[in-house]
């Protein structure tokens, strides 16, 4: 469950906890997904057992390449956090909050795979919240590509079961860099630009 302390820093993200969702639509508004063609099938609302409002996301398992994902303006040389509160009740079952840069042109910057998750843990209940914190813009990053991406275990697919998840944030960090922040080029696995829903924000 996420903290006061989380709670009382400003959140980046649009549509955060999920809450705006009209019927017949694919993903939350705002939110875009990684598999538009089987999103109807693997992607479901989930009401009154979230974290934070009325509506939460569910991923049914066998959900391998699908997300939903989001950016977020940035300025190079801050720290941001991220976080997003998530549970399953499958075994083995993975989950993992995996963000990256964007230039002004969209292309996607080189960087280490930097993510945090839940990898081969039974978390039934209670809600666990995933905190990735002092992630560090360099000069040349324009945007923050959230993904929040479930990633089942090739020894667990086809066993029936869920991940769920609500309250995604991201924040600007407190901490202060005494050295300067260096440049990343853009990845050439990623040369094209993303097809992210950009936020407002």
């Amino acid at each position: 469950m996420t903290s006061l302390a989380l709670l009382a820093a400003a959140n980046l993200l649009l549509n955060p906890s999920f809450e705006d969702w009209p019927e017949g639509q694919l993903t939350p508004t705002h939110w875009s997904t990684g598999d538009r063609k089987h999103a109807a099938e693997r992607i479901y609302r989930l009401t009154a057992l979230g974290t934070d409002g009325e509506t939460a996301v569910g991923f049914l398992n066998g959900s391998m390449g699908n997300s939903l994902s989001q950016s977020v303006r940035v300025e190079p040389g801050k720290y941001y956090n991220l976080s997003v509160d998530v549970r399953t009740d499958v075994k083995m079952y993975q989950f993992r909050m995996m963000p990256y840069w964007q230039d002004a042109a969209g292309h996607r910057l080189k960087d280490a795979n930097k993510y945090s998750g839940l990898p081969n843990a039974d978390v039934k209940t209670p809600w666990h919240t995933l905190t990735l914190k002092n992630y560090l813009a360099p000069t040349n990053a324009a945007r923050l590509v959230v993904s929040l991406v479930p990633n089942d275990c090739w020894s667990n697919r086809g066993v029936p079961g869920k991940i769920e998840i609500d309250n995604a944030r991201v924040w600007e960090s407190s901490a202060v860099r005494e050295d300067a922040p260096v440049a990343i080029t853009p990845s050439p696995c990623f040369a094209q630009k993303s097809s992210v829903v950009l936020s407002a924000a």
